[in-house]
Parts: structure tokens; C-alpha cells; sequence
């Protein structure tokens, strides 16, 4: 691959090429891959209690409704308790410093 600054005219494969290959190749060694462990989120469908397996570090959460409207946030210790909602569909947030991961929930009534 060239930098841009000598290549003047575009290559079907890298186009204008990149504006600093130097500097863009630094930034990719950079970037370290982080993934949010393997969780899993049950029962689901859930009356009242929503547990979560395979944390390895803490985690926090955020509940919505299909509104987008904030139901409960904190910190997941093992799950959450006396979920106290309507009947219908809810999208749990799992997050930490760096990823997170969206959980699509049902409440029974």
C-alpha cells in the first residue's frame, strides 16, 4: 500500500490510498480487542427475577422499554431482582468500560 501523498491517481483495489499509512498502521496496533464475555441472560421469557451467567468482571446494565424510556440501571451482581413491570418486550443493556451488549427480554404477565 502507498500514502496518498504518491499516489495521484485512484487504484480500483485502494482508491487514493491512505492519507498517512505510516500513522494509519500505528492506530490499528493500537486498538486492542476487547470482548464482553459470554453472558447469557434467563429465563426468557421472565416474571420478576432475570438472571445472568458467565461474568467474569463487573458489569452494569440498563433496562428500556420499547420506548427507550430508562426502567432500572445499576450493577449486575449474578442478576436482577423484583423487576416489577408491565407485561411485554424490554431490552436489557449488559456494559462495561469498553463493550456492551444489548439482551432483547420479554416480561410475562
Amino acid at each position: 500500500l502507498q500514502s496518498s501523498d504518491r499516489y495521484q491517481v485512484p487504484d480500483s483495489l485502494y482508491g487514493y490510498g491512505f492519507p498517512d499509512f505510516g500513522l494509519l498502521m500505528q492506530t490499528l496496533d493500537s486498538i486492542k480487542e476487547v470482548q464482553l464475555e459470554e453472558i447469557v441472560v434467563y429465563p426468557n421469557p421472565f416474571t420478576s427475577n432475570i438472571r445472568i451467567s458467565g461474568m467474569i468482571s463487573p458489569l452494569s446494565y440498563v433496562l428500556l422499554d420499547t420506548q427507550g424510556r430508562k426502567i432500572r440501571e445499576g450493577n449486575l451482581k449474578g442478576g436482577i431482582r423484583n423487576l416489577n413491570v408491565s407485561a411485554g418486550t424490554y431490552f436489557l443493556i449488559v456494559y462495561d468500560r469498553h463493550t456492551k451488549r444489548v439482551f432483547k427480554l420479554i416480561k410475562q404477565p
